[in-house]
């Protein structure tokens, strides 16, 4: 089964000190036995913010192990629709949200479960969407 990852993942299993290193590393080894585990675009963008290069995002990702996927034509309508809702029920300047709607929306479009750290935006926006979280 595919499974696609949130930023918040990569950058606890780029962390070997991070708070949920091994708990990410034991759910990434779980998915990954039953199907690829995808990096979408957006996450790909975020994980890029404190890198020095292209190559060093994909060494990062290909170290992980991870594959890559980009965006269909309703994972994109699927993503404006959640954070219109979002922008709606959450009134004043919000920074940085919309990727996590990108990848939200693209693991929901695709009916696969997203590994994250991030349940509580997910869930409320994302409520059909399988989420493999801490605590879940």
């Amino acid at each position: 089964m595919t499974s696609f990852v949130d930023t918040s993942v990569l950058f606890e299993l780029l962390e070997t000190d991070a708070k949920d290193h091994q708990w990410c590393r034991d759910h990434i080894a779980k998915a990954k036995a039953l199907g690829p585990v995808f990096v979408s675009d957006a996450a790909y963008s975020e994980l890029s913010y404190g890198m020095k290069s292209v190559a060093e995002v994909d060494e990062a990702i290909s170290a992980l192990a991870l594959a890559r996927c980009g965006y269909t034509d309703a994972a994109l309508f699927r993503a404006a629709k959640a954070f219109r809702k979002y922008k709606e029920e959450n009134k004043g300047p919000k920074e940085g949200v919309l990727p996590d709607f990108f990848i939200g929306a693209l693991a929901e479009t695709e009916k696969k479960p997203l590994i994250t750290r991030d349940t509580k935006k997910v869930s409320t926006y994302f409520p059909d969407l399988e989420i493999i979280s801490p605590g879940s």
